[in-house]
């Protein structure tokens, strides 16, 4: 607060030119399926008061003496306990008639002197509250009081300065915003071309020609034991985390103990395939290839290992089991009753289908399939790069506002 301000800027405390109202302490047997809606902290959704299916309710009945709780549009609440204190929302200028519950604060400006959007865009700088609560409370949960909201420090422009500064943010801040969406519309769009290209390739009219035989005549099953606290051996085991669309991740790679005849089956050699066997159902059947990133693993009994045989490339056995996972066909082919743990089996496994063409095709569409993944690669890395580079402009606008540098 020594650096110095713009003409006619000065720090003051926010409750000299704001007050924080609390909200009604309604009781659980107030509720009612239909009526007022009542504005809790899980309404407060992305800088808005949303009517959630969360929602809860308070009869006319209940409300009639309830005026000095009734919100209005533009009104700016604040989430006042638990692990969201200091959460903000905006109440839409077509509302419903609705009630501030208790740990909601609603801010009441002095429209004199403070612009309520200027309010709301100062208090919602990155980290701004969060590194005053952390300050205040440490780990502990907070529970502010509209006492504390009102002691905190806030930068006063002059009331047109004010106007000014949140007309600015708001028009920047909305169009980050439709950036926003175009790029997660576009990277969306990005994540769907691998399924979409292996589906082409698959499926295409050359494909329909070629041998099929069962996995189980063309490929090895190979062994996959479990973990065991109680091993007498350490070992390097792969997880699921290992297993994704563009290739095996070492990273994924976690210490585990195994029994020492159980480890020493369980190695993995470079040109395995191995396959998510049991996770949840958006993950089963998930696969990669191990091409000796790292010497010594080994494959816990939550994977399938499979070893080409003579008439299979591995990347080709791979690229088609890749196509089956990323167009949801063993999600819909698992067992297990709950979504959280789906399961294949070895047997489901060696019986699937494989469509066995010459080797030398084989050869020619990995190669295709590598180049192809590794341009949609590229295109989703470069969306996500500029995915990130939009959400740290709001923190980098705001800065320059309350700097005096729009």
């Amino acid at each position: 607060m020594g650096e110095k301000l713009p003409k006619g800027w000065k720090w003051v405390k926010l409750g000299n030119v704001c007050k924080v109202q609390g909200g009604f302490a309604f009781k659980s047997n107030d509720y009612v399926t239909k009526g007022n809606p009542i504005i809790r902290i899980s309404n407060l959704i992305d800088g808005k008061v949303d009517l959630t299916d969360g929602t809860v309710y308070a009869s006319d009945e209940i409300v009639k003496s309830l005026g000095q709780y009734k919100l209005s549009p533009d009104n700016l609440l604040i989430a006042m306990s638990g692990a969201t204190t200091g959460k903000l929302g905006i109440v839409p200028k077509i509302f419903v008639s609705a009630y501030l519950n208790q740990r909601v604060g609603r801010f009441v400006n002095d429209i004199s002197q403070l612009d309520i959007k200027y309010l709301g865009l100062f208090l919602s700088q990155p980290d701004y509250l969060s590194n005053i609560l952390v300050n205040a409370f440490g780990s502990a949960i907070p529970n502010v009081s509209p006492g504390f909201l009102e002691s905190l420090d806030l930068l006063l422009p002059p009331l047109p300065e004010q106007k000014r500064i949140a007309g600015i943010l708001s028009d920047r801040l909305t169009a980050i915003d439709k950036a926003r969406t175009a790029t997660e519309v576009q990277l969306k769009a990005a994540k769907a071309l691998p399924a979409a290209y292996l589906r082409q390739v698959f499926d295409s009219p050359e494909a329909q020609k070629w041998k099929r035989k069962k996995i189980g005549d063309v490929c090895e099953l190979l062994p996959a034991k479990s973990i065991a606290t109680e091993g007498d051996t350490e070992v390097l085991a792969i997880t699921m985390a290992c297993l994704s669309e563009t290739g095996f991740q070492p990273a994924g790679i976690k210490r585990a103990r195994m029994r020492s005849h159980d480890a020493a089956l369980s190695r993995v050699a470079s040109g395995e395939v191995l396959i998510a066997r049991s996770n949840t159902s958006e993950l089963v059947g998930r696969v990669a290839i191990y091409s000796g990133e790292v010497e010594g693993v080994v494959a816990s009994d939550l994977t399938i290992r499979i070893k080409a045989g003579s008439t299979l490339k591995p990347t080709f056995l791979t690229n088609y089991l890749s196509s089956l996972y990323i167009q949801g066909y063993w999600k819909e082919r698992a067992g297990g009753a709950s979504d959280s743990m789906k399961k294949i089996t070895r047997s489901q496994l060696i019986e699937e289908l494989i469509p066995v063409p010459a080797l030398a095709e084989q050869n020619q569409i990995t190669i295709a399939v590598a180049e192809k993944l590794a341009g949609i690669t590229a295109l989703k890395q470069s969306l996500q790069f500029q995915l990130t580079t939009i959400n740290q402009l709001p923190a980098a606008i705001l800065r320059q506002a309350f700097n005096g540098e729009l």
